[in-house]
């Protein structure tokens, strides 16, 4: 789990910033929580722990969202502080709306969905270059480090937190966090921006995800293949769709120079 973390960081040294967010919104390192929680916890608490990081998926693409404005006008440090505490408010008030309406797994994926959508729709407006953003040693050992840290203490604690919390948890914005601080303070602001908006759009496959594997009455690994499979179908959507928006930008730019 974690060398592929490391991995996805790498690619942004061959394919871009773009490439790099966009593998980062995989659930590579929720994936490996989850299925280690249905070892020690079982089938219904797995479960359980994913419908409640469908929430979760909220406030990390409010993580995003939040950090790609402030970076505007804020140094790292205090964009981050901010936005881990836009994190965890916007992750507990998904959670308050989810308990108060008494929302079912379906409202509340379509919740996140639209949540998603429309910070991608009121996104700052970016290049349509892709920015090279290459990740330094320090960043990959970080993102493995912290990955691994993580699945080890959810994993550990699972029991104490309950499915909520460790749900909430599994989606802590790491390479967010990652792509964020290191992109802008090596980098640019914009670097940073045009990274969290690809993964943005890498978490509507983290979405599928975990719709399919908390809905899915299947056994466990059998619904854990079918989402991972969701996953990359979306992903592949998602990838295809970006690639001929920008095709047809760069068309009608060259046909209105």
């Amino acid at each position: 789990m974690s060398i592929v973390v490391g991995l996805i960081a790498i690619s942004g040294r061959f394919w871009g910033a773009q490439v790099a967010g966009l593998l980062s919104g995989l659930p590579v390192i929720g994936g490996p929580i989850l299925w280690f929680i249905y070892q020690e916890q079982g089938v219904e608490f797995a479960r359980s722990t994913a419908a409640a990081t469908i929430g979760g998926l909220a406030a990390l693409s409010s993580f995003c969202f939040a950090y790609s404005w402030i970076c505007r006008r804020c140094g790292w440090m205090l964009a981050y502080g901010l936005c881990c505490v836009i994190f965890l408010l916007i992750a507990f008030f998904t959670r308050f709306l989810e308990i108060s309406l008494d929302l079912n797994l379906h409202q509340i994926t379509w919740l996140t969905l639209a949540v998603v959508l429309i910070q991608l729709m009121l996104f700052p407006v970016l290049s349509k270059q892709s920015l090279s953003a290459p990740a330094d040693t320090a960043e990959i050992i970080f993102r493995m480090a912290f990955a691994f840290l993580l699945v080890l203490g959810i994993t550990k604690f699972a029991e104490i937190l309950g499915p909520v919390y460790s749900g909430i948890l599994t989606v802590f914005p790491i390479a967010g966090s990652a792509i964020a601080v290191f992109s802008h303070r090596n980098h640019s602001a914009a670097h940073a921006a045009q990274s969290l908006k690809s993964m943005m759009f890498g978490l509507l496959s983290m979405l599928a995800f975990f719709y399919v594997l908390a809905f899915s009455n299947a056994s466990f690994t059998v619904s854990l293949s079918i989402a991972i499979g969701a996953a990359l179908l979306v992903q592949a959507l998602v990838m295809l769709i970006r690639r001929v928006s920008l095709n047809n930008f760069c068309q009608s730019k060259s046909a209105n120079p």
